[in-house]
């Protein structure tokens, strides 16, 4: 039996994976050959074993045309035993997850209903609290029943989330915090200079750079008449002290000015003298 068990394994098994609350008479089979498991849709094989096997199982050794796996028959045909079904099916089972500690106990035609194994998303916290499923976020992450909706709330990747800066883009928690949040305008980010700790909008920080932030490196203000100083913002005012050498500069550069005006004068006169002889000699003509 063992063996037929093994030629199956990795895939899925036909029976009831439970146990009988009271155990049926010797004369009633309570084990598929194949499975090893109480019988699913029982069906009667017609070779000389005489044996019943899950629905499935034996569908499955038809398709893949093989022999029957205890007799070795290679023609078999076989009918669903109802008789025996009914019986199965109104005697009572333990849950197969009360090694994990479910209580439930109940009549074999309720179990799967107990078990709940492929819920929907709307009833998906409904049945067995140990058995494992899958997480509907959609994360591929398996979880007893019990413990998926803590998972789902708190620390599943896929859960959904709103960014709680701009309140506007909404998703799941892995795509907000890594695709939306480094370019989201008003994620909080620090100054690039690390003026304070205290962070900024990251649309607000390249005014803050350029306007405000004590650390910016910044020209003197009189740097158009030739100062080429630069110092933190912060700085500045101190620099600003040095009144010897900004006077200095201003002299020079008012000097500049009153020469560059001086010549432009001159310049403006000559071209209104050159226009009156202009005008004069035209006159005379």
């Amino acid at each position: 039996m063992a063996a037929i068990a093994e030629s199956v394994k990795g895939q899925n098994r036909g029976g009831y994976d439970c146990e009988f609350v009271t155990p049926p008479p010797d004369v009633i089979q309570i084990e598929c050959p194949i499975c090893l498991q109480i019988p699913k849709q029982p069906c009667l094989i017609s070779c000389p074993c005489g044996k019943e096997f899950c629905r499935e199982c034996i569908e499955r050794i038809k398709e893949d045309d093989k022999p029957c796996p205890l007799c070795n028959l290679s023609d078999f045909t076989f009918l669903r035993h109802h008789g025996s079904e009914r019986y199965l099916k109104a005697q009572e089972v333990w849950c197969s997850h009360k090694k994990d500690g479910c209580k439930w106990r109940g009549k074999l035609g309720e179990y799967e209903q107990h078990l709940n194994s492929n819920p929907s998303q709307e009833n998906q916290l409904t049945g067995c609290q140990f058995v494992e499923i899958e997480c509907g976020n959609g994360c591929g992450e398996w979880f007893q029943r019990r413990n998926i909706a803590s998972h789902q709330k708190g620390v599943c990747p896929k859960r959904p989330y709103s960014c709680e800066h701009c309140h506007e883009y909404e998703s799941n928690f892995e795509d907000v915090t890594k695709n939306h949040y480094p370019q989201c305008v008003k994620y909080p980010v620090t100054c690039p200079n690390k003026c304070r700790d205290a962070p900024f909008e990251r649309q607000n920080v390249n005014n803050h750079v350029k306007d405000e932030c004590p650390l910016t490196e910044v020209d003197c203000p009189l740097h158009y008449a030739g100062c080429e100083v630069r110092l933190p913002r912060k700085d500045m005012p101190e620099h600003m002290t040095d009144t010897v050498t900004h006077l200095t500069l201003l002299a020079t550069v008012t000097q500049s000015l009153l020469k560059e005006n001086q010549e432009l004068r001159q310049t403006t006169e000559d071209l209104k003298k050159e226009n009156q002889k202009q005008q004069k000699q035209n006159e005379d003509k």
